[in-house]
């Protein structure tokens, strides 16, 4: 266990590369957020990864919205095995509006420059729509490539770090 006056030790780069590598892989997340009467509500959405933040774009009127206005925490998931040995990411995640027009124009051109864009609909520009940006506390990677194919449990710092989380010493509660 790290002293108080210690920093965690760093996240193998490997790991790392590992999870950002399946966040640009992919364009397509489950987002699953409360509905105000107390069931779960899950979609599937397009997004843009800008390092472990991710951005996506729902309708001005949609329930997601509504859910997300009432109670910004959400879990999404990313992954898939069509083909491929299954990997995926399960994040715990704040969600908040972008509208910072510098930061919606940062989107903007990471879409159209990596060509996701074509597919991103709405676009962040139409009008009708909202911004979304997702900020990841908790990150499960799920990899069954190799000898170690059980999740793996990282707490997300301010600073973007990850510090591996032990569920059986750890608990959920560390949540803000």
């Amino acid at each position: 266990m790290a002293q108080p006056d210690t920093l965690p030790p760093p996240l193998p780069a490997a790991l790392l590369e590992r999870i950002e590598g399946i966040l640009e892989h992919h364009h397509l997340m489950t987002v699953a957020t409360l509905r105000s009467d107390g069931w779960p509500q899950a979609t599937i959405v397009n997004y843009v990864a800008d390092g472990l933040r991710l951005y996506f774009v729902v309708s001005s009127v949609s329930q997601k919205l509504v859910n997300l206005r009432h109670d910004r925490r959400a879990s999404i998931a990313i992954g898939g095995g069509s083909g491929d040995t299954p990997v995926g990411l399960s994040l715990a995640v704040h969600v908040r509006e972008v509208v910072e027009p510098n930061e919606i124009a940062s989107v903007n051109d990471r879409l159209w420059s990596d060509g996701r864009g074509v597919g991103f609909r709405p676009h962040p520009a139409t009008p009708g729509s909202v911004l979304l940006a997702a900020d990841p506390l908790i990150v499960s990677l799920i990899d069954y490539d190799g000898p170690k194919a059980w999740p793996r449990l990282f707490r997300v710092e301010p600073d973007w770090r990850l510090v591996p989380v032990d569920p059986a010493r750890d608990h959920p509660e560390i949540l803000p």
